[in-house]
Parts: C-alpha cells; sequence; structure tokens
C-alpha cells in the first residue's frame, strides 16, 4: 500500500503528464470516459464476470472487484462530477514550474 508521500509524488508526476493539455480537453477526456463507461457496461460486465469465476467467492476481495451496472454507473456520475471541478493544476507560463492547488 502506498503511503501519503508516494500518493502526493504520483499525483505530481500526473499533473506535469495532463499539463499540455487544455483545461477543456481534460473536462472533455472525463466525459468522454464516463459516457463509454455507460455505453459498454454490458461488456464490461461480461468480463467482469469472467474474471470473478476465477476467484472464489470467498476471497475478501471478491466484493469490492464485483461490478454491476449500478456500480459503473456511480463509476460514471464521480467522472462527471470530476470533470465540474475547476483543475487543480496552476500553470505559469513564464517560470514552467507547476504547482498543485488545493484551497
Amino acid at each position: 500500500m502506498m503511503n501519503t508521500q508516494q500518493i502526493l509524488q504520483r499525483v505530481k508526476t500526473a499533473s506535469k503528464q495532463l499539463s499540455p493539455y487544455s483545461d477543456s480537453a481534460v473536462v472533455d477526456c472525463l466525459r468522454h470516459l464516463a459516457h463509454l463507461l455507460v455505453s459498454e457496461t454490458p461488456g464490461i460486465l461480461e468480463a467482469n464476470q469472467r474474471d470473478l469465476a476465477r476467484m472464489s467467492p470467498e476471497d475478501p476481495r471478491y466484493d469490492r472487484l464485483l461490478l454491476t451496472a449500478e456500480r459503473i454507473a456511480g463509476i460514471a456520475a464521480s467522472l462527471e462530477n470530476v470533470a465540474l471541478l475547476p483543475s487543480p493544476v496552476a500553470k505559469s507560463s513564464n517560470s514552467g514550474n507547476y504547482r498543485m492547488d488545493f484551497a
């Protein structure tokens, strides 16, 4: 399991990878992913059932990995909600440095 420092380092790395993209491009991507999750739900559920068939239902991870149409819809709704948030990446055009704003 990652500690807080490792998680923050991954956030910093991800923010730099996203920095070349406009906020609207990131929002469009998040919304597109949400749409794909909903439209591809039947295939996702089939693949999930194949994965779960290789596990014992007694495995504590089984329920956490079990997807339902409702869970997928919830994930899609969460992506839509994230798309509504302002970008936490503050871009500085003159220094080339980035900082995370979590205010």
